[in-house]
């Protein structure tokens, strides 16, 4: 009996998966992101409205455990508060669906927003607060 139910959950871990879902590395997501800012770039100038934002981010690189650090242009320094708020949270509707698209984080982690760090060269220009990720101290 207990043979027959060994091998049934066997056949079973076989024909539906363990579950078990590995995480892609974070070279890979941070390709997937670099590719899909390209691409976001290239919509901006016939959709300004659901891409402008892009024209804005230099790169968005994963840094692992629902953190991402974002390099901005000159002109998002030039932004208003509000503006800035705005583009960083287009930048994390993108990063949340590359992560959680590579399970580097969960729907939940996703809805409580990325720590995000953005930075103008090397300077460090905004960061999101850590009791709410969709504001940020400019």
């Amino acid at each position: 009996m207990r043979r027959w139910m060994i091998l049934t959950i066997m056949a079973m871990i076989v024909l539906f998966g363990s579950g078990v879902v590995q995480a892609s590395s974070q070279k890979t997501v941070n390709t997937q992101l670099s590719q899909e800012l390209v691409d976001h770039q290239a919509y901006a100038d016939n959709d300004p409205a659901n891409y402008g934002y892009a024209k804005y981010i230099r790169r968005i690189s994963d840094k692992g455990n629902g953190r991402i650090a974002v390099q901005v242009t000159r002109n998002f320094c030039r932004l208003s508060d509000n503006d800035k708020t705005n583009v960083m949270n287009q930048v994390q509707v993108l990063a949340r669906m590359v992560l959680v698209e590579n399970h580097r984080i969960n729907k939940h982690q996703a809805a409580r927003g990325l720590d995000a760090t953005i930075r103008y060269q090397k300077q460090v220009v905004g960061q999101s607060r850590p009791d709410d990720h969709y504001h940020y101290r400019w």
